[in-house]
Protein backbone atom coordinates (compact mmCIF):
# COMPACT_ATOMS: atom_id res chain seq x y z
CA UNK A 1 0.00 0.00 0.00
CA UNK A 2 1.49 3.26 -1.15
CA UNK A 3 1.95 6.07 1.79
CA UNK A 4 -0.49 8.42 1.44
CA UNK A 5 1.89 11.28 2.60
CA UNK A 6 5.43 12.26 0.26
CA UNK A 7 7.19 15.11 1.27
CA UNK A 8 8.90 16.89 -2.24
CA UNK A 9 11.20 19.71 -2.93
CA UNK A 10 10.04 21.73 -5.72
CA UNK A 11 9.89 24.98 -7.36
CA UNK A 12 7.79 27.78 -7.01
CA UNK A 13 6.13 29.05 -8.46
CA UNK A 14 6.11 26.46 -10.96
CA UNK A 15 3.80 28.64 -13.86
CA UNK A 16 5.27 31.31 -15.73
CA UNK A 17 1.98 32.71 -16.79
CA UNK A 18 0.48 35.74 -16.30
CA UNK A 19 -2.63 33.59 -15.72
CA UNK A 20 -4.37 34.04 -12.66
CA UNK A 21 -5.07 30.72 -12.60
CA UNK A 22 -1.92 28.94 -12.77
CA UNK A 23 0.08 31.44 -10.61
CA UNK A 24 0.86 31.50 -7.30
CA UNK A 25 -0.06 27.29 -7.06
CA UNK A 26 2.10 27.10 -3.98
CA UNK A 27 3.14 30.94 -3.24
CA UNK A 28 4.86 33.66 -4.45
CA UNK A 29 8.30 33.02 -3.14
CA UNK A 30 11.25 32.15 -5.88
CA UNK A 31 13.30 29.15 -4.96
CA UNK A 32 12.70 26.08 -3.69
CA UNK A 33 10.35 25.17 -0.86
CA UNK A 34 9.03 22.01 1.29
CA UNK A 35 5.40 20.81 0.77
CA UNK A 36 3.87 17.79 2.32
CA UNK A 37 1.73 16.62 -0.54
CA UNK A 38 -1.23 14.10 0.27
CA UNK A 39 -1.71 11.77 -3.08
CA UNK A 40 -5.61 11.47 -1.88
CA UNK A 41 -5.74 15.54 -2.79
CA UNK A 42 -5.25 14.64 -6.75
CA UNK A 43 -8.53 14.90 -8.40
CA UNK A 44 -8.59 14.13 -11.61
CA UNK A 45 -11.74 15.49 -14.06
CA UNK A 46 -12.52 16.53 -17.14
CA UNK A 47 -11.08 19.55 -18.20
CA UNK A 48 -13.10 22.69 -18.74
CA UNK A 49 -12.25 25.70 -20.97
CA UNK A 50 -10.77 27.52 -18.58
CA UNK A 51 -8.26 24.99 -17.97
CA UNK A 52 -6.97 25.80 -21.25
CA UNK A 53 -3.94 28.46 -20.49
CA UNK A 54 -2.61 25.81 -17.80
CA UNK A 55 -2.43 22.52 -20.22
CA UNK A 56 -0.77 25.02 -23.20
CA UNK A 57 1.81 25.44 -20.90
CA UNK A 58 2.20 21.99 -19.55
CA UNK A 59 2.64 21.07 -23.20
CA UNK A 60 5.32 23.55 -23.47
CA UNK A 61 6.86 22.25 -20.80
CA UNK A 62 6.90 18.89 -22.44
CA UNK A 63 8.18 19.73 -25.78
CA UNK A 64 11.89 20.28 -26.46
CA UNK A 65 11.45 23.53 -28.99
CA UNK A 66 9.40 25.29 -26.10
CA UNK A 67 6.65 26.54 -28.36
CA UNK A 68 3.73 25.83 -28.54
CA UNK A 69 1.95 25.25 -31.70
CA UNK A 70 -1.59 26.69 -30.81
CA UNK A 71 -2.83 30.21 -29.78
CA UNK A 72 -5.10 30.04 -27.00
CA UNK A 73 -8.17 30.60 -29.60
CA UNK A 74 -7.19 27.85 -31.59
CA UNK A 75 -6.78 25.61 -28.18
CA UNK A 76 -10.24 26.37 -27.50
CA UNK A 77 -12.16 25.93 -30.91
CA UNK A 78 -10.35 22.40 -30.77
CA UNK A 79 -11.38 21.56 -27.31
CA UNK A 80 -14.72 22.23 -28.15
CA UNK A 81 -14.23 20.29 -31.12
CA UNK A 82 -13.83 17.50 -28.55
CA UNK A 83 -16.71 18.30 -27.03
CA UNK A 84 -18.55 16.93 -29.30
CA UNK A 85 -17.35 13.69 -29.64
CA UNK A 86 -18.79 11.55 -26.89
CA UNK A 87 -15.76 9.35 -26.25
CA UNK A 88 -12.82 11.82 -27.00
CA UNK A 89 -11.79 13.76 -23.15
CA UNK A 90 -9.18 15.84 -22.15
CA UNK A 91 -8.42 15.56 -18.11
CA UNK A 92 -6.90 17.47 -15.84
CA UNK A 93 -4.88 16.23 -12.82
CA UNK A 94 -5.46 19.16 -9.92
CA UNK A 95 -3.59 19.63 -6.49
CA UNK A 96 -4.82 21.67 -4.31
CA UNK A 97 -6.84 23.07 -7.38
CA UNK A 98 -3.95 23.70 -9.17
CA UNK A 99 -3.16 22.07 -12.38
CA UNK A 100 -0.43 19.26 -12.34
CA UNK A 101 -1.11 17.10 -14.86
CA UNK A 102 -2.86 16.01 -18.26
CA UNK A 103 -3.98 13.36 -20.51
CA UNK A 104 -6.66 12.83 -23.90
CA UNK A 105 -8.46 9.58 -23.53
CA UNK A 106 -10.44 8.63 -27.03
CA UNK A 107 -12.51 5.47 -26.55
CA UNK A 108 -13.16 3.66 -30.09
CA UNK A 109 -15.47 0.87 -31.33
CA UNK A 110 -14.72 -1.66 -33.42
CA UNK A 111 -16.16 -4.80 -35.15
CA UNK A 112 -13.42 -6.95 -34.52
CA UNK A 113 -12.25 -8.43 -30.69
CA UNK A 114 -15.98 -9.51 -30.87
CA UNK A 115 -17.21 -5.60 -30.84
CA UNK A 116 -15.21 -4.88 -27.50
CA UNK A 117 -13.77 -1.00 -28.04
CA UNK A 118 -10.41 0.26 -27.27
CA UNK A 119 -9.06 3.06 -25.74
CA UNK A 120 -5.73 5.15 -26.82
CA UNK A 121 -4.01 7.42 -24.32
CA UNK A 122 -2.20 10.95 -25.39
CA UNK A 123 -0.84 13.35 -24.06
CA UNK A 124 0.46 12.63 -20.92
CA UNK A 125 1.87 15.44 -19.21
CA UNK A 126 2.79 16.07 -15.83
CA UNK A 127 4.74 19.65 -15.08
CA UNK A 128 8.51 18.83 -14.83
CA UNK A 129 7.77 19.98 -10.79
CA UNK A 130 5.80 16.88 -10.15
CA UNK A 131 7.00 14.32 -11.66
CA UNK A 132 7.85 11.40 -10.05
CA UNK A 133 5.62 11.98 -7.02
CA UNK A 134 2.83 9.75 -8.25
CA UNK A 135 0.82 12.16 -10.55
CA UNK A 136 1.42 10.64 -13.75
CA UNK A 137 0.80 7.17 -12.28
CA UNK A 138 -2.79 8.44 -11.18
CA UNK A 139 -3.44 10.21 -14.73
CA UNK A 140 -3.05 6.00 -15.85
CA UNK A 141 -4.75 4.49 -13.34
CA UNK A 142 -7.87 6.59 -13.82
CA UNK A 143 -7.48 6.63 -17.98
CA UNK A 144 -7.48 2.69 -17.11
CA UNK A 145 -10.38 2.51 -15.26
CA UNK A 146 -12.70 4.85 -17.90
CA UNK A 147 -11.16 2.15 -19.83
CA UNK A 148 -12.32 -0.57 -17.85
CA UNK A 149 -15.63 1.48 -17.27
CA UNK A 150 -16.00 0.97 -21.30
CA UNK A 151 -15.21 -2.78 -21.75
CA UNK A 152 -12.14 -1.89 -23.68
CA UNK A 153 -9.98 -5.05 -24.89
CA UNK A 154 -6.93 -2.90 -24.60
CA UNK A 155 -5.71 0.50 -23.90
CA UNK A 156 -2.49 1.62 -26.61
CA UNK A 157 -0.21 4.72 -26.67
CA UNK A 158 2.75 5.52 -28.20
CA UNK A 159 5.94 7.53 -27.11
CA UNK A 160 8.25 9.43 -29.30
CA UNK A 161 11.37 7.07 -29.25
CA UNK A 162 13.78 9.92 -27.86
CA UNK A 163 11.54 10.20 -24.56
CA UNK A 164 13.35 6.87 -22.44
CA UNK A 165 11.90 7.66 -18.62
CA UNK A 166 8.67 8.22 -20.41
CA UNK A 167 9.21 4.57 -21.61
CA UNK A 168 10.57 3.05 -18.24
CA UNK A 169 7.69 4.94 -16.86
CA UNK A 170 4.70 3.35 -18.42
CA UNK A 171 6.15 0.03 -18.43
CA UNK A 172 6.15 0.43 -15.02
CA UNK A 173 2.81 0.99 -14.85
CA UNK A 174 1.86 -2.39 -16.80
CA UNK A 175 2.19 -1.19 -20.53
CA UNK A 176 4.13 -3.46 -22.60
CA UNK A 177 5.66 -3.49 -26.29
CA UNK A 178 3.37 -4.75 -28.58
CA UNK A 179 3.82 -4.16 -32.38
CA UNK A 180 4.90 -0.93 -33.87
CA UNK A 181 4.07 2.88 -33.74
CA UNK A 182 4.22 3.90 -37.32
CA UNK A 183 3.25 7.36 -38.62
CA UNK A 184 2.87 9.26 -41.80
CA UNK A 185 2.23 13.10 -42.30
CA UNK A 186 -0.87 12.43 -44.96
CA UNK A 187 -0.33 16.37 -45.71
CA UNK A 188 3.68 15.57 -46.97
CA UNK A 189 3.65 11.37 -48.05
CA UNK A 190 1.94 9.79 -50.51
CA UNK A 191 1.51 6.35 -51.09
Amino acid sequence: MRSRWHLWRIDVPHWKTENPDCNGAFDSTRGKQWIRMDINKLIISEAVENDLPCILELYEALESSGSITLSPAQAADVFREMARQPRHRLYVSRYDGFIVGTFVLTVLDYLAHNGKRASVLEDVVVHPDWRGKGVGRNLVEHAIGISRQYNCYKMSLSSNMSRQAAHCFYMNAGFRIHGYSLWIDPEQESV
